[in-house]
């Protein structure tokens, strides 16, 4: 035994496991104490000597193992990921399609709300109920001058017929303007 480690002698009862060394590196000072049951009674191993590098030898073992692993998941990750996006997004692809399809000319259209995501979900409803209110409020308008025209017609048809009645030849002139004002057609009619 090192006579560094003399004094241990007397306490090696009390250990059953002990790594000992320097306070400082290079830790040339180092000694391991293991206590053993055997057939032939317990024995007290010390082993002394410097401390062997295992990092490298671990480094080396782990990256063995994990770097496949790693790689593996990578090119998953790759592989995999772009397709998971493609499809969770064929439903927002679809929405969007569909949006392109709506113009004036054809209302009463709306987005499907089947297969797109949840996320998305409150987008595409309010959507439907913003082309809902405008259906609505074209509608109203359609109305309104489809009304007016109508509420227009009898008056024209009297300034015509006083127009043509007329002596006047400057009251005359302006059946041109009435014919035209006669023969305007209203938005719903075009």
């Amino acid at each position: 035994m090192p006579q560094h480690y003399a004094a241990l002698v007397g306490r090696l009862s009390d250990l059953s496991y002990a790594q000992l060394r320097d306070r400082e590196a290079p830790y040339d000072l180092t000694v391991v104490i293991r206590r053993e049951a055997a057939p032939a009674g317990t024995l007290t191993i010390i082993g002394h000597g410097k401390l062997a590098e295992l990092s490298f030898i671990v480094l080396m073992a782990s990256n063995v193992v994990i770097l496949p692993i790693f790689l593996l998941l990578a090119v998953t990750s790759l592989a995999v990921t772009p397709w998971i996006v493609r499809r969770s997004l064929a439903g927002v692809s679809r929405i969007a399609q569909e949006a392109e399809e709506i113009d004036t000319d054809r209302r009463g259209r709306r987005l499907s709300e089947a297969h797109v995501p949840i996320e998305i979900a409150p987008i595409v409803h309010a959507v439907n109920d913003a082309l809902r209110r405008l259906d609505e409020g074209y509608e109203r308008q359609r109305r309104f001058i489809a009304s007016a025209a109508h509420e227009l017609r009898t008056p024209i048809a009297v300034l015509r017929a006083k127009v043509d009645a007329a002596e006047d030849q400057a009251t005359r002139r302006l059946a041109t303007d009435v014919q035209r004002l006669a023969t305007l057609k209203s938005p719903s009619s075009a």
